[in-house]
């Protein structure tokens, strides 16, 4: 989901009496706030931005359709004089039916209540779109829409637009394997290629097309100053952005709980 940011700058008027052909006018003056560096406004900007990406991202992740798959390990010098790597074994094709299933598992699975209810949290804090206001009624029509968000983009881009386009949209995480950054470019670069059916690389067409879908679905129950065409199409930016960070869950959770468990913790 995206959030665009808009800053709401209260004035303090202050009242003047001017002596003028016998009257008195009433003149207002409008007090400044404080200004900001360049430096410190362009800090704010990007701290904003980053958690408004991380609330983003909270709407994306893919923990339940994920399939933790990892590459086979490198070999070493000798083995790669002696035989050529393995590679691993391709997953089967995936159904219609199927991916039905993975919608609806990762629909219902706990995570998106609790990734719902930060998403709005943090909107709430950094008064970004949805635009409703403030307060526990806001909150809890933020939360809604946020669950909205995550239910269709879910439907559209894992259901309908992968049984569309024969697009597997499940995450084959690479393993400890690779690098740490080549792992994190592996990770987002999935919000723009997938596979097909078969197991063929692709342009990850149904990411594009369902945040677009769930992006204008989302005008439905946004109210009236979030409905904007660039609202909505930074909405569908982000989303795609937000998938692809979000497959950093999947890729490096073992990591972490492996090293949890080697610290005794």
């Amino acid at each position: 989901m995206v959030y665009r940011r808009v800053d709401l700058i209260t004035q303090d008027l202050v009242i003047d009496s001017k002596q003028l052909n016998g009257s008195v006018r009433p003149i207002l003056k409008a007090s400044s706030p404080p200004l900001q560096s360049p430096t410190q406004m362009a800090q704010t900007g990007i701290v904003r931005r980053i958690l408004i990406l991380v609330a983003a991202t909270l709407t994306g992740l893919p923990i339940s359709r994920s399939y933790a798959q990892d590459d086979v390990q490198q070999p070493n010098a000798i083995q790669q004089q002696s035989a050529v790597q393995q590679q691993p074994q391709p997953t089967p094709p995936v159904t219609v039916a199927q991916k039905w299933q993975f919608f609806t598992e990762e629909t219902v699975a706990p995570y998106i209540l609790l990734a719902s209810a930060a998403n709005a949290g943090i909107t709430q804090v950094l008064k970004t779109d949805p635009q409703y206001g403030v307060g526990t009624l806001a909150l809890a029509k933020r939360f809604g829409a946020s669950m909205g968000d995550n239910i269709s983009q879910n439907f559209f881009a894992d259901f309908v637009m992968a049984s569309a386009f024969h697009e597997d949209t499940r995450y084959v995480r690479r393993g400890p394997s690779r690098g740490f950054w080549s792992r994190f470019g592996y990770a987002v670069s999935r919000a723009f290629v997938t596979r097909t059916d078969s197991g063929q690389p692709t342009v990850n067409w149904s990411n594009f097309v369902g945040c677009g879908l769930q992006a204008g679905l989302s005008n439905a129950y946004y109210p009236p100053p979030s409905r904007t065409l660039s609202i909505t199409l930074i909405n569908w930016a982000d989303s795609i952005a937000a998938t692809g960070f979000g497959n950093l869950f999947p890729e490096f959770l073992l990591d972490f709980k492996h090293w949890l468990k080697r610290h005794h913790l």
